[in-house]
């Protein structure tokens, strides 16, 4: 089977499953540790995520035993481009190269040795990107909130 051709980053897939546990979780949140078995994350790298939500205002944290986190508005008012923007973002500022640099970029293939001056692909990639877009710009939070917890070796928050 295909790996497909659109990837997310650890910390977005994390994001995005992360939310979708809050959304299920409804008003009263959830624990760090609870959202971490769920999803199948490292305590450590979902707080970091959460950090990186919470300072664009996607989620409220209370520190403490009596402490979690939850959505900072409804989730039908949060789309999957905010929460993934919120991550990729902040991986887009580490990141060495551009995606299509204006000299010669890395290839998307893999193909180190290609000695075309501009990828043959990038108008179909920017293309499967922006209709990418669209698709994250129409779905919200919610829509993820009963999809899938079982098929994610997570459990669904009761």
């Amino acid at each position: 089977m295909s790996k497909g051709i659109i990837r997310i980053s650890d910390a977005a897939s994390i994001a995005l499953r992360s939310m979708a546990y809050l959304a299920a979780a409804g008003e009263s949140g959830a624990k760090i540790s609870e959202i971490a078995s769920a999803i199948g994350a490292s305590k450590n790298h979902l707080a970091k995520v959460l950090a990186l939500l919470a300072s664009e205002g996607l989620v409220h944290s209370e520190r403490g035993p009596s402490g979690g986190v939850r959505l900072a508005r409804r989730a039908c008012d949060i789309s999957l481009a905010q929460v993934y923007d919120a991550v990729e973002a902040n991986q887009e500022e580490h990141r060495e190269e551009p995606l299509f640099a204006e000299q010669k970029a890395a290839c998307l293939l893999e193909k180190k040795g290609c000695t075309l001056r501009t990828c043959l692909f990038r108008p179909f990639i920017e293309e499967t990107q922006r209709k990418f877009r669209d698709v994250i710009e129409s779905h919200s939070v919610l829509d993820l909130a009963g999809s899938g917890w079982a098929d994610d070796g997570g459990k669904r928050p009761e």
